[in-house]
């Protein structure tokens, strides 16, 4: 199969294999099979079994935590909710994973 490409579609080829530093040719057919290939299962893929009835998840444990803000939305004292997001996310993380290994209770 022979495949006519745009000048400036190659011109950007060439500039993104030119940054990987790899032929070309090497970076659309690694597009191309990325794209198109058939999805491939681990030979001994397992899906994560259900928990059991009456078993505690992470979803249990953070359903009263769990929903949206705006980036707008302040808080009491007037500081905004999503500033250092990241930061209290983690941090917050942290909390529930140790919640999660003293109640022994199972991520879904």
């Amino acid at each position: 199969m022979n495949i006519e490409i745009p000048p400036k579609m190659e011109e950007e080829i060439l500039k993104h294999a030119e940054i990987l530093g790899r032929p070309p040719e090497k970076v659309v057919m690694d597009f191309l099979w990325t794209r198109f290939s058939p999805p491939v299962k681990p030979k001994n893929f397992k899906p994560h079994p259900r928990p059991k009835k009456g078993e505690k998840t992470l979803k249990d444990a953070l359903k009263d935590h769990i929903g949206v803000i705006h980036s707008s939305e302040h808080y009491r004292g007037g500081g905004r909710m999503a500033e250092h997001s990241m930061a209290k996310t983690v941090e917050e993380m942290e909390e529930i994973e140790e919640y999660l290994r003293k109640n022994r209770i199972r991520k879904e």
